[in-house]
């Protein structure tokens, strides 16, 4: 009882100060208040629930992808088929597809060089040939016109802008549609055209140049039997091969393929020969004079060769492998490393003259000037 009452005292001078300072008015002794504390329990307790729902709705996300990863690893290929499919239909031409055909005639006893371009968003297949009918006098372009819609098709045009100073002929197909409307047309739709240039049999000397340029998809094949440019050829294809068969140039042969492959047979050329491929470059050349000076490039992983007879000339091949030059006899090389080859080919023994050569290479701009002195 004793220890009772000591704790009752203990307690009691605190309860009767509250007590007495309750009855005589003074202010209260400040206590914090509870009820913040109160009211921030329920705020952070909803705060961790929201994180606890969120990390385990994450996980279970995780333990789906992981049950499902080895499903989407075996049909990954099916899907990726799946989607070239889908992407082919998209921009596929229908085989019904409406064609339009173009002709266009050019006087070859006026007009002695043709150049010839498919422009920016169009890609087909060009064929030059030789007619064999002899009543033929002028140069042929037939141009036969495909698109994945009709609104397409309606775009595609075809035009020849005839020189009387220059005497060349310059025939072009194009989509007549401002850059930025063919930009887009070019996301959602493509072409497709089938050139055919036929030049006349009669044609046999005077014709001075033939330039060919696709600047998309398609390759470029010329058989011209035997005709003969005074001056040039030139063909340019950006995503195809080309090839040459039966042709024979006076001054200058430029043959370049930028994502493709070149193949040259029986052409004929007295001066500069320059064929440069992303494939590989097969020249078969026929007997020519003693100043010819060839040069061929191959830009990856494709061997170069020449297959020839007998001429009188400089030859230099480069390409990512070693090159090769088949040759029945009288090739000396002068030069050689596991990527270039240099040599000559002569059927009397001794070394050909160079051309003069000049060659310009830069990203910006490259500019020789000749000045001649009294």
């Amino acid at each position: 009882m004793a220890k009772q009452q000591a704790v009752d005292d203990f307690g009691a001078p605190e309860m009767q100060a509250s007590e007495t300072q309750g009855n005589s008015g003074s202010p209260p002794a400040y206590s914090p208040p509870s009820n913040q504390a109160d009211e921030s329990q329920p705020l952070l307790r909803d705060h961790a629930s929201r994180e606890n729902s969120r990390r385990s709705s994450s996980a279970a996300v995780r333990r789906w992808f992981n049950s499902v990863r080895p499903t989407i690893k075996r049909a990954s290929p099916l899907l990726i088929v799946l989607g070239v499919i889908a992407l082919l239909i998209i921009f596929m031409i229908p085989r019904d597809a409406e064609v339009t055909t173009l002709n266009q005639t050019i006087d070859a006893a006026l007009y002695r060089g043709l150049s010839f371009k498919l422009d920016r968003g169009i890609s087909g297949d060009i064929v030059v040939s030789r007619s064999r009918n002899v009543s033929d006098t002028d140069i042929r372009v037939f141009v036969s016109m495909k698109a994945s819609t009709s609104l397409m098709l309606e775009s595609m045009a075809a035009s020849v802008d005839l020189d009387p100073y220059t005497s060349v002929a310059k025939s072009r197909v194009f989509v007549n549609m401002t850059d930025p409307d063919l930009k887009k047309a070019l996301a959602r739709n493509c072409t497709w055209v089938d050139v055919r240039i036929i030049f006349p049999f009669t044609l046999d000397k005077g014709f001075k140049s033939l330039e060919i340029d696709s600047s998309r998809k398609g390759s470029v094949l010329v058989l011209l039997e035997d005709l003969e440019l005074k001056e040039k050829l030139v063909i340019y294809a950006r995503e195809g091969s080309i090839a040459v068969r039966d042709v024979r140039v006076g001054t200058e042969v430029k043959l370049e393929a930028e994502r493709g492959d070149i193949e040259v047979h029986r052409l004929w050329a007295d001066e500069r020969v320059v064929a440069k491929a992303s494939g590989s470059v097969v020249m078969d050349m026929g007997e020519t004079s003693q100043y010819l000076d060839l040069e061929a490039i191959s830009t990856k992983n494709a061997a170069v060769a020449i297959l020839t007879k007998a001429f009188h000339g400089h030859v230099s091949l480069k390409s990512k492998r070693m090159p090769e030059v088949i040759a029945r006899c009288c090739f000396y090389v002068t030069y050689t490393t596991n990527h270039t080859m240099e040599g000559f080919f002569t059927p009397n023994g001794y070394e050909p003259l160079f051309l003069p050569r000049v060659e310009l290479s830069a990203k910006v701009l490259a500019k020789v000037v000749i000045a001649r002195q009294n």
